[in-house]
């Protein structure tokens, strides 16, 4: 009659691992080898659709990060920061992948950005959603990205489209 609540796990396979290096890299403006915390958050929301929690990042932060001196990174008036390298940025993902249905994920971050419930996302909700978590996206880029999300054509991202999208299309240029 109960079932046991616990998560499964999913087998983790080479494209997760394919995956979670392009998300780096793509977050790795810098090429440095390792992720700021903003930098993480972009990558966490190029696999995820979504940026972590401030009690994730906070967890992550103290089980994962390496702090440096801060004049290596751009923007940074601290003296030093937490990082994340490579090794334990791919730790943290796989990890977190293992207990995530991605097709569960991308469905509800579709519906939360179809807020109008339209059954499609138009150019300036894509450009307004990909400004908020991707502020680094010019208008150009977005276009690009936006144009090539529209498999169709027809000026809208649907579902599929989006799907498509998050199942690693984002990195393949």
């Amino acid at each position: 009659m109960f079932h046991n609540f616990r998560q499964q796990q999913r087998e983790i396979r080479h494209a997760d691992f394919k995956f979670v290096k392009q998300a780096f890299d793509f977050a790795d403006v810098e090429k440095n080898g390792y992720l700021s915390i903003d930098d993480f958050k972009v990558a966490h929301i190029a696999i995820f659709g979504c940026k972590p929690s401030k009690h994730e990042m906070q967890d992550i932060i103290r089980k994962y990060g390496k702090i440096i001196d801060a004049p290596a990174i751009r923007g940074f008036a601290n003296e030093h920061t937490h990082v994340i390298d490579f090794e334990q940025y791919q730790h943290v993902m796989l990890d977190r992948l293992k207990y995530t249905d991605i097709d569960d994920e991308i469905r509800e971050t579709f519906h939360i950005l179809d807020a109008r419930c339209k059954g499609f996302i138009d150019f300036e909700d894509f450009k307004n959603l990909v400004h908020r978590f991707l502020p680094r996206f010019g208008l150009l880029q977005i276009r690009k990205l936006f144009n090539e999300t529209d498999r169709d054509g027809d000026g809208r991202v649907s579902y599929r489209d989006f799907q498509m999208l998050m199942n690693n299309d984002l990195f393949k240029a």
